[in-house]
């Protein structure tokens, strides 16, 4: 709850909620950024110019622990309790002797103004109203002096990027205590900037020209200095001089050591916060030099590529050291889920950095506080819903790591809008696609989306263990193998990604219906296979021939994902000489049942889907098994009156039709054709095979995709 000002009287956080409903009914007003943490990245890039965007979301390397980050709070699932007390709720935390209204606290993030001129006193000024403590990062765009001013009489911290000189660091530390900065937050991580090819790409960084040198630029003692240096030269009359020698001061490229922190003792007399601490080891010598509290972090994945995600080193240091010094985190915050499950693990608060950012480049000010009042709101319902009433509740004991519950479908007979396959004798339409090849690269980076998270998820949350009589069948480094898919689908991400620059459209949102192990592999199966015939349809469309190696080396490598993937279920691995060509309807519709949100403002692509189509009883083998009916169900009658159906089986480069009769909504096969086999997809259709032949146009009903093999396989 936050304070009302009338005297115990106490709002609750989640009222925002309530009054986001009610300016959207009484006066239609909609919030000015989405509440939906997946969309909100997407809009800030559209509403940011490309480098500020990417300096914010951008990481070091191939952005793996950032990446390690998010997956690290998915492996972590809420037990909530029912019928008891949670109302009302408190969310205060002690930190330091003194009490906040919630464990949220904004982490220190640099050269704010290149996100929105509002910059750090705007950010400020937001945290201020919501009673969150703002920590200004040394590579602020404003002074330490005009960010004390709009703070108030609210807590503000000071994070250090630790100069090099003595002097100059006492000098703003000093000045940091006497605007009332309560506690100084100094960062470990940070002593040059890291290999991030978001800023290297666009050869950006603001500080060389000035940008992000305020607390310095500002400071007497480094402005002494500057001019003793240079000729009686004033900062102001060189610049890009005084950002170099500022540089070198805050980003050293080299670490100060333990014992250096007595000076810092010496020259600030309040609790002192090291921040960037990831192993029990460092921990510990942080109680051993008398440091009052430490943030687990890893700079939201901004440093060290390849690095712990913080999460998972939390509970380790927790139980080191958390009853002698104040343990906080940050990296990956981004629901109140999250801080829910950092405050069980041990955390006594969190911070926040790159979603109010994000809020700020969207709308300034009010954008930034649109986004941390939205994640309270989210924290206070997560609370209620769960069935706890403190922070006090919060343990350990309230998470699991768990199985993902989803919806569930048929693998054998999955039941997609329309997945009709395109072999010699379809009726393709090869016209330009609106777009044209930066369609073709959207379209394919969508399915990449798709089978990452995919992957992602499945690893989050399946162990080694879930998956070892798979490994009989392939080796014992099957769990290995299926890490290495997961790193191949995130590289073809990263490669889309970075061909289409600015025109990447943002991931969607994903739901995948699995409930365990073996439908995660089922799936998988079949989403391998599909990946194939994606590429191979989209191939002679392309019209940038440069693209269309890189498109036959995803696919060659996406066959052997799937070759690999079908051994292990003892599915035959290559059981046809040749592969099926989707088109993009046809793939746009597969991958459309798994879609549960695009972000908004992406744009549509031009492609459509067919009705839904299922078939039972499952087929799975030639012989016997086909003996008897089997019977399709039409999601809406879409058939012409008196029209003639087919079934249609699509396998490899081959077509087989076979007629079907009509009941209703149901089309009864009465025996499947022999020769399809391994993945194959069916569709319903007007066209005979013979006069007609299979298009899009006249496509009833698609796809069920079924998986049939040789009855001795």
């Amino acid at each position: 709850m936050a304070d009302s000002g009338d005297g115990d009287e106490r709002t609750p956080y989640s009222a925002y909620a309530v009054s986001i409903y009610q300016n959207g009914i009484m006066t239609g007003q909609l919030p000015i950024v989405t509440t939906d943490p997946n969309g909100l990245q997407a809009q800030a890039k559209m509403a940011m110019g490309p480098e500020s965007f990417n300096y914010v979301f951008g990481g070091a390397g191939e952005l793996s622990t950032m990446d390690a980050n998010r997956l690290a709070f998915r492996q972590w699932k809420i037990v909530p309790r029912f019928l008891r007390p949670s109302n009302p709720r408190d969310l205060r935390t002690e930190l330091f002797g003194v009490t906040y209204e919630s464990p949220l606290l904004m982490a220190p993030i640099g050269v704010q103004s290149i996100f929105h001129e509002d910059k750090e006193t705007g950010l400020a000024a937001a945290c201020a109203e919501l009673q969150v403590p703002y920590t200004l990062s040394t590579a602020a765009t404003s002074t330490i002096e005009e960010v004390a001013k709009v703070c108030g009489d609210q807590h503000r911290w000071f994070q250090l990027y630790w100069p090099m000189d003595d002097d100059i660091t006492g000098s703003i530390l000093r000045r940091a205590r006497a605007n009332g900065y309560k506690v100084l937050v100094v960062t470990l991580d940070t002593v040059t900037l890291a290999w991030r090819p978001a800023d290297l790409d666009q050869a950006y960084l603001p500080f060389i020209t000035g940008t992000g040198n305020s607390v310095g630029f500002s400071d007497p003692v480094f402005r002494k200095k500057f001019s003793e240096q240079n000729d009686g030269d004033q900062v102001e009359d060189n610049i890009i001089s005084a950002s170099r020698y500022w540089i070198s001061q805050a980003f050293p490229g080299d670490h100060h050591s333990w014992k250096d922190l007595a000076l810092l003792k010496k020259n600030w007399h309040g609790p002192i916060v090291l921040k960037g601490v990831l192993s029990v080891e460092d921990a510990k010598l942080a109680v051993e030099h008398g440091m009052s509290g430490i943030i687990v972090s890893n700079h939201g994945g901004r440093q060290l590529d390849g690095g712990v995600a913080s999460l998972e080193m939390l509970p380790e240091i927790v139980e080191a050291v958390g009853d002698k010094l104040t343990v906080m985190f940050d990296s990956g915050i981004r629901t109140g889920a999250d801080i829910v499950k950092a405050i069980a693990l041990g955390a006594k608060a969190v911070f926040i950095g790159r979603p109010a950012i994000y809020g700020l480049g969207i709308a300034g000010k009010e954008g930034a506080k649109a986004v941390i009042a939205g994640l309270l709101a989210d924290l206070d319902l997560t609370m209620g819903l769960s069935g706890f009433k403190s922070l006090s509740e919060l343990k350990p004991s309230i998470l699991r790591q768990v199985r993902m519950r989803t919806s569930s479908i048929i693998l054998a007979a999955a039941s997609a809008a329309s997945i009709l396959g395109a072999p010699l004798d379809k009726k393709a339409n090869y016209d330009p696609l609106p777009g044209g090849d930066i369609t073709i690269l959207n379209y394919a980076l969508t399915l990449e989306y798709l089978e990452r998270k995919f992957y992602e998820e499945g690893l989050a949350n399946y162990t080694e263990a879930d998956f070892c009589k798979y490994a009989g069948e392939v080796g014992e480094k099957f769990y290995k193998n299926l890490k290495t898919i997961y790193e191949d689908e995130k590289t073809h991400v990263d490669f889309l990604k970075g061909a289409l620059g600015a025109s990447a459209i943002p991931e969607p949102t994903f739901d995948f219906p699995v409930s365990d192990a073996d439908s995660f592999l089922a799936l998988a199966s079949v989403l391998e296979g599909v990946g194939v015939s994606a590429y191979l349809g989209a191939a002679a469309v392309i019209a940038d021939k440069t693209y269309v190696p890189v498109a036959g080396s995803i696919l060659t490598v996406e066959a052997r994902h799937s070759s690999y993937i079908r051994a292990a279920l003892r599915q035959k691995p290559f059981p046809t000489p040749f592969d099926t060509p989707l088109d993009f309807n046809q793939v746009h519709s597969l991958a459309s049942q798994f879609v549960v949100a695009f972000a908004p403002g992406t744009p549509a692509l031009p492609f459509k889907a067919f009705p839904k189509l299922t078939v039972s009883p499952t087929p799975s083998s030639h012989g016997a098994l086909f003996e008897g009916a089997y019977k399709a169900a039409v999601e809406a009658q879409t058939v012409p009156a008196g029209a003639t159906v087919y079934a249609v089986f699509f396998s490899g480069l081959d077509t087989y039709y076979t007629e079907v009769a009509i009941s209703g909504n149901d089309y009864i096969v009465e025996q499947l054709p022999e020769g399809p086999e391994g993945q194959v997809y069916c569709v319903l259709s007007t066209a005979n095979g013979n006069s007609t032949k299979v298009s899009d146009e006249n496509t009833v009903a698609g796809v069920a995709i079924l998986e049939i093999e040789e009855a001795d396989w």
